[in-house]
């Protein structure tokens, strides 16, 4: 969390300065501005890790550790110059190991249709096999292309159309599915 709160930061701070980078382009270089806002993001991020072990350290022990100086003794008291602690370098957190999600199987279709004309097939189930010049979806559809083959276009296949047929086709629930049209020439179905 505190990682992705630190890269937050640092990307804020970087669009800021390259909008300050367009308004003071004449005075203060890109690079000294960008070493500025590190150094100031720096410092913001080990104050919160500061305070990060504190906090810790107030709940684990119930009293506050002072900051060591890493050892570093130049023996003239100056305290107002401390050595700034090294941040620690940020660790990848480690990514979990793919797995792939179980993709749920497909339910076969019920073959059971106890009131249908096959109780063992399912209800969508089409019986026909019959042949037909087409199929439609609504009877009269189907009619109006007879009409129009017979009285209009009179041959098919070389053969002179004098009748034709609807037929409507039906699921094994008793539904129908669509509407067979057949052409027919003297009582022989044309193919």
């Amino acid at each position: 969390m505190k990682q992705l709160f630190i890269v937050l930061l640092v990307l804020i701070l970087c669009s800021c300065a390259s909008n300050k980078v367009e308004e003071s382009a004449k005075t203060v270089s890109f690079k000294e501005l960008l070493k500025h806002e590190l150094s100031a993001t720096t410092d913001f991020a080990e104050e919160i890790a500061d305070t990060e072990i504190s906090d810790d350290t107030n709940d684990n022990q119930g009293t506050e550790t002072p900051p060591s100086n890493n050892g570093s003794s130049n023996g003239s008291g100056n305290q107002n110059n401390p050595q700034p602690e090294p941040s620690p370098s940020p660790q990848p957190s480690p990514s979990p190991d793919p797995k792939p999600t179980p993709q749920p199987s497909p339910e076969p279709p019920k073959q059971a249709c106890p009131n249908g004309k096959y109780p063992d097939k399912p209800c969508d189930y089409i019986a026909d096999n019959n042949y037909y010049y087409k199929t439609f979806s609504t009877e009269s559809e189907a009619n109006a292309e007879g009409n129009i083959m017979m009285n209009e276009v009179e041959y098919y296949n070389g053969k002179e159309i004098t009748n034709y047929s609807v037929q409507a086709v039906t699921r094994n629930d008793g539904s129908i599915a669509y509407y067979g049209l057949n052409l027919w020439s003297n009582k022989e179905l044309i193919k």
